[in-house]
């Protein structure tokens, strides 16, 4: 990239005052040199790149206290160039909302970058032309159009969208998964919310929570209010949050990384003394990913932290009395079929089918082989097997075990298995995904070394998506680090 890199002096920056009005307030703005925390290592960067998403549309020519909210982002933006400290850092500022349909080629623009940033003339010139909005607001193509910007970043790169959450006809959300799924933990989206001057509260409490849905969607990051920024303190604690870490706190959580039990924590996310994010219904997901965060104790959930609902018949499993229902077929509130008598008789949340002494109501894989020691789920996991941490490799102490399901496999020929690799929920989805089929696959091989034919097996890495446990206490992690074994024919 093009390199423009130039420094402001930490006197002209401690000197500078900026007047930033947000609604009802109207504060002077003094930055904080980070400087000296860099230079003496008390701070390290930890994002390569930015990109600024901001939203021109027609909205936001709309007075707040006598300031547009054209012209109050631009300040949050120049504020927030204050308050960088001297880091080598890559950046990129595209406009979106200049467009009235979505044929338009003006919906969204890139107006600086990607180069090598620092606070120079060119990206105020870039800033200085835009002095009012109009259009509508295509968020969505903005953050498509970002997802190939960031193939020019090297790095970790984090999407700064800046705007008040009125959109138009397409859906960011959307858009901001497909980047996720895209460029993977490269990414991380924070997103700052300028609030409207009404007195419909509904409406802000809507556009508000879209924008903490865009931010969610990447899976990093987090959703900030502009009156959160309007001090050079405040401002400074998001600068760190985006775009530094302290060597002793790795991942940015506030928790030393010596008592950090979840040192992978994503950025932004709330922890607790452990450094571990908060599982307020200890259903084993974490409430940032948690969809239903007050889920009853002792209910099996799903990925997204809702009760599960197995055969899909729309009544959880923990108050259904039919729970192999077929699919499509109406049910009542018991989860039974309505004319007639039930599919699936009450008695079945007795029954068991393979004989592993696990109802098939509470067991997880059913049609377990004969004679196989199972967990209390039901599912068949190979005795004592452990990998080392972090890694595929399994430990000479699981052969034993791993032995004994080749004899099970050769005595019974016609057997076909899925070797599902599971986590339990610290780092990444992304990373937890690779480990749980990089485990797998160990398995497998060494299956296929002991003779058992690949054509009979099938490895797959869930990450942390089916919790055998909950991920609150070191003994429920332990249950959901594992490989489990399921009969496919």
């Amino acid at each position: 990239m093009k390199k423009n890199y130039f420094k402001i002096s930490a006197i002209a920056a401690a000197c500078t005052i900026v007047w930033l009005i947000i609604p009802g307030i109207l504060l002077a703005f003094t930055p904080q040199d980070l400087n000296p925390g860099v230079k003496s290592g008390e701070y390290v960067k930890k994002t390569d790149g930015f990109i600024i998403l901001l939203d021109v549309s027609g909205s936001k020519d709309e007075s707040v206290n006598g300031k547009t909210k054209i012209e109050i982002s631009k300040e949050i933006i120049r504020n927030m160039t204050l308050s960088l400290p001297d880091i080598e850092i890559d950046g990129a500022l595209r406009i979106f909302g200049r467009g009235r349909t979505l044929s338009d080629k003006n919906k969204t623009e890139l107006v600086y970058g990607p180069e090598e940033y620092s606070v120079s003339r060119s990206f105020d010139t870039a800033l200085d032309k835009i002095t009012h909005g109009r259009g509508l607001s295509f968020m969505a193509s903005a953050i498509n159009a970002a997802a190939d910007d960031l193939n020019a970043f090297v790095g970790k790169t984090t999407l700064i969208i800046i705007s008040d959450g009125k959109i138009h006809m397409q859906d960011p959300v959307i858009a901001a998964k497909k980047l996720k799924e895209k460029h993977g933990d490269k990414v991380c989206i924070v997103t700052i919310f300028i609030p409207s001057n009404t007195a419909d509260r509904h409406q802000v409490g809507r556009d508000k929570k879209l924008m903490r849905d865009v931010s969610k969607a990447g899976g990093c990051g987090f959703a900030e209010n502009a009156e959160n920024l309007a001090t050079g303190e405040t401002m400074s604690a998001f600068v760190k949050k985006v775009f530094l870490s302290m060597p002793s706190d790795s991942d940015g959580d506030g928790v030393n990384n010596k008592i950090d039990q979840c040192p992978n924590t994503p950025m932004g996310v709330k922890v607790d003394d452990r450094g571990c994010p908060f599982d307020k219904d200890k259903d084993g997901i974490p409430d940032h990913r948690d969809d239903c965060p007050d889920t009853p104790i002792g209910i099996r959930v799903n990925a997204k932290g809702c009760a599960q609902d197995s055969d899909a018949d729309g009544v959880t499993d923990d108050i259904d009395k039919c729970p192999e229902t077929p699919q499509g077929t109406k049910v009542d509130a018991r989860g039974c079929k309505i004319d007639g008598e039930s599919l699936v008789s009450e008695k079945s949340l007795t029954a068991d089918r393979d004989n592993d002494g696990v109802y098939d109501s509470e067991d997880r894989c059913l049609d377990t082989p004969d004679g196989v020691k199972v967990d209390s789920g039901g599912c068949w996991t190979p005795e004592g097997l452990s990998f080392e941490i972090n890694r595929a490799k399994i430990k000479k102490s699981s052969y034993a075990g791993l032995d004994k399901v080749v004899r099970v496999l050769k005595n019974k020929p016609n057997l076909t298995i899925e070797i599902g690799g599971h986590t339990d929920y610290f780092g990444s989805a992304r990373y937890n995904k690779i480990l749980s089929l990089d485990r797998a696959n160990a398995v497998m091989n060494y299956l296929i070394k002991k003779g058992i034919s690949k054509d009979r097996l099938k490895a797959k890495g869930y990450g942390f998506t089916i919790p055998a446990d909950s991920n609150a206490t070191p003994e429920g992690r332990a249950k959901n680090r594992r490989v489990e074994l399921k009969t496919i024919r």
